[in-house]
């Protein structure tokens, strides 16, 4: 009886060290995306990168390390490459990914290899 008391506490007791195993679950995204920053429904293109990804990262950070971009405390963007919104003309900035309208913003997109994102400085209709 006390050997299968052993064997049973055994067995627990390895099941609480693999519980309690911390796992690497980085999620490395490899690849490319190309950006372009452009206004006026893509009439004028203000500019484009193609941009190596090296590890996990979200759109408004990749933004930030590769152009000069003003952001609002709430994450809403209102400068990129220098060119500004104008709220009392309804114009902002509207962006894109692989030619359909981007649902979320900026800070909670999480970029994709082959992703083609688009930034455009437009006139918005309600």
């Amino acid at each position: 009886m006390r050997k299968f008391r052993s064997i049973i506490f055994l067995i627990l007791f390895s099941m609480f060290l693999v519980g309690c195993q911390t796992t690497d679950q980085t999620n490395d995204v490899t690849g490319t995306v190309d950006i372009t920053i452009s206004e006026n429904q893509q009439e004028e293109t203000i500019a484009e990168a193609e941009i190596e990804l090296s590890d996990e990262t979200n759109l408004l950070e990749l933004l930030k390390d590769h152009f000069d971009v003003v952001v609002q405390k709430d994450g809403f963007i209102t400068s990129i490459e220098g060119k500004e919104q104008v709220p009392e003309d309804d114009i902002y900035w509207m962006y894109t990914i692989n030619g359909k309208s981007a649902n979320v913003g900026a800070a909670e997109y999480e970029v994709s290899d082959g992703d083609e994102i688009n930034f455009d400085l437009q006139k918005v209709s309600y």
